[in-house]
């Protein structure tokens, strides 16, 4: 059933170029009869002497419609067709405009923003540094007080370790207040 379909298909191919070839061969004929049509008549017109004014307006519109038909005949007949498939990194016209484009423009824009970006990063580092700094400083002004509540506490009675205890709470809880307050600002 295949071999059918092949054959017959290959027979409709053969009749296709049969028919295309013979329009080639048509068209070669009747291009190559326009040819000697002109000739004959560059001819007649190189071995004329006119004494008196003609108009060769008609005669010259008909060469022009000879060529326009000849160039038609021509453009027609099939062409091989290849197909390129490339990549280009730099262009094939115009070189010099496309690198003042990238080594001017966008080499200049690229610069500046990594001058940008590497600044905002030292400028993060410098805010994250300085409040580390900040830190330590409170802990360190706080560090007394904080000795002196534990030496306090372990030195004291039961029910005021209690009272200690709930001032501890009720200041935590106020700070994280206030830190809540901090951070939503």
């Amino acid at each position: 059933m295949n071999t059918e379909h092949i054959e017959i298909v290959m027979n409709e191919f053969s009749e296709e170029l049969k028919t295309t070839n013979k329009a080639v061969v048509d068209m070669a004929t009747a291009f190559n009869t326009l040819q000697h049509k002109i000739a004959g008549f560059e001819e007649k017109l190189a071995n004329q002497h006119l004494t008196a004014s003609a108009d060769m307006a008609p005669i010259q519109d008909i060469v022009k419609k000879g060529m326009t038909d000849a160039l038609l005949i021509a453009a027609r007949q099939p062409k091989s067709l290849t197909k390129k498939f490339q990549i280009l990194l730099f262009p094939e016209q115009d070189a010099k405009l496309f690198y003042k484009i990238v080594f001017g423009c966008w080499f200049l824009l690229v610069v500046i923003a990594l001058a940008i970006g590497d600044i905002y990063k030292l400028g993060s580092q410098w805010i994250e540094k300085e409040k580390a700094i900040e830190i330590v400083l409170r802990q360190q002004e706080n560090a007394h007080i904080v000795k002196a509540w534990h030496n306090l506490y372990q030195r004291s009675k039961k029910s005021f370790r209690i009272k200690m205890d709930q001032i501890i709470v009720r200041n935590t809880m106020q700070s994280e207040d206030t830190l809540v307050k901090i951070d939503n600002n």
